[in-house]
């Protein structure tokens, strides 16, 4: 005959409720928060009662010093920094350069994945499009549009040297300049080829 279960054999002693904070803090999921209770505790829990411990204000406290103590631990791991990036790429550089059975084409290619992923590492990352809002367009005179056109052309033109250009029957002229949109279609040059 089996012995009844008792309704309280899943409750975590307090110790098993700290790693349980500890594991929510490091951004554990629910879902491996209740297979590691099962492999590590021995106990079954529910997504409920993994979740109580994530979202409940008296257990808040401790997660938040828990995920605080897991952040400050982000500073020990090595990866985690530049400089230990770099010297790494630099010792594979410096394996690969000097492996005499290495055959030079793939050495080379080596060589410049390497560089490639020192390079990559070395770049700032900035976004490569600027975001333009527009508003209010539908209530803006004509002049408004066009003061409001030549600022944006300003702007982009700033991002790129060259400007932004446009061509037109084989003579580049700047993007939509004021006198080439307003110009009537008879002082237009002809179209190419007809």
């Amino acid at each position: 005959m089996v012995a009844p279960v008792s309704k309280h054999a899943n409750k975590l002693t307090d110790e098993e409720k700290l790693q349980l904070c500890t594991w929510l803090a490091g951004f554990t999921s629910v879902e491996d928060v209740i297979r590691q209770a099962l492999s590590v505790f021995g106990k079954s829990l529910t997504r409920t009662a993994v979740d109580h411990y994530r979202t409940d204000p008296k257990w808040q406290p401790l997660v938040q010093r828990c995920r605080t103590e897991w952040a400050q631990r982000v500073l020990e791991v090595p990866i985690a920094h530049q400089r230990e990036r770099l010297e790494r790429v630099q010792r594979l550089w410096d394996r690969a350069e000097s492996d005499a059975q290495t055959p030079p084409g793939r050495k080379r290619m080596e060589l410049l994945a390497y560089l490639k992923e020192a390079r990559e590492e070395m770049a700032v990352h900035q976004p490569m499009v600027q975001q333009i809002y527009l508003t209010s367009i539908t209530q803006a005179s004509d002049d408004e549009l066009w003061q409001r056109k030549d600022e944006l052309v300003k702007r982009l033109e700033e991002g790129f040297p060259h400007g932004p250009r446009r061509r037109q029957s084989g003579v580049e002229t700047p993007a939509g300049s004021r006198e080439a949109l307003s110009a009537p279609a008879s002082r237009l040059p002809a179209p190419a080829g007809g």
